[in-house]
Formats: structure tokens, sequence, C-alpha cells
């Protein structure tokens, strides 16, 4: 007997129905398992665009549930680029403001040559940044001073009493 596959379109002879279905949306053949399989994958998946480069993507059903942010991406790759997680962590610092992530980047970048204002060492890796009043909410430029590890470390203690 000749049968309409309904997957693909194709007409097959049919002998028995092994490759079928029959669920709400009633009986259908198939000429194949990748014909049904096929059929099955788009009837659960879902049609959207990579979150971070725009391109079309077919993905499961299920794994909208399993997104925390509701994004689909077309690659690892792709969700690395958009879901970098020091990005994030500095965008939702409260010093980050426009691309500068905060008081130590501004009091470095105020200066021509970032060096140690007690010693002079010009290592800007060794470099930190000291609040003069102690406030660490006080982000004033002129509140702050760029030391060097070991000279912010004997700032702190020579103003500590109890520390020999």
């Amino acid at each position: 007997m000749l049968t309409k596959c309904e997957g693909c379109g194709k007409d097959f002879e049919c002998s028995t129905r092994k490759y079928n279905h029959n669920k709400k949306s009633g009986f259908k053949i198939f000429c194949s398992s990748e014909c049904y399989n096929k059929d099955k994958r788009e009837k659960n998946s879902v049609k959207t665009n990579c979150a971070n480069c725009g391109k079309e993507i077919i993905k499961p059903k299920s794994s909208l549930g399993k997104s925390i942010t509701g994004n689909l991406y077309c690659s690892r790759s792709c969700s690395a680029g958009k879901n970098n997680s020091l990005f994030k962590k500095w965008e939702s610092h409260p010093q980050y403001k426009n691309g500068i992530r905060g008081y130590r980047e501004l009091k470095l970048n105020s200066v021509d040559e970032p060096k140690c204002e007690k010693c002079g060492y010009n290592n800007v890796l060794a470099l930190e940044i000291h609040h003069k009043d102690r406030n660490r909410n006080n982000n004033n430029l002129d509140n702050l001073q760029i030391l060097c590890c070991n000279c912010h470390t004997i700032e702190h203690r020579s103003k500590n009493e109890n520390v020999v």
C-alpha cells in the first residue's frame, strides 16, 4: 500500500506502521526514523535569535526554562562574549561609571606618570590607592593618594597604635 510520509512528503510502500505516533495531533505515518525524529524535534523546538550575534537558531523548548536570563545563544563562545563574568561584575559595581571601573583607575589616569607619592616606585601593578581620611566612600581625587604596597602598609600600621 502506497502511503505519503508526513515528514518529508514522499510516497513510500508501507506494510507496517513502524514509525508513527498517536498523540493529540492524531495518527501520523513516517517513511523512516529520521523523518519521525525530525518531526518530533520541530514540534518540541522554538526558533529564536542568538542574544549576542542575532543569528537565527533552533533550540529545544526545554532550554527556555534552563536559562537564568532567558537569553539563548548559538554557541558557548557567543554566550561568553555576552555574559563575560568580569564584565558583569564591574558593570554592577556601584563605582563603575562610563566604562571606568572605580577610584583606582580614576586616580591612576589623573597623573602623567603613576608612581608612589612617598618613595617614587613606579610599577603600576604594585601601586595601590590610599584614602587619606580613611573613608572608603570618599572617592574625591583630592582624598586619594597613590602608594606602593609597602608604603600603603606602613601608612596603615603607623596610624594604628596597637600594632607593633
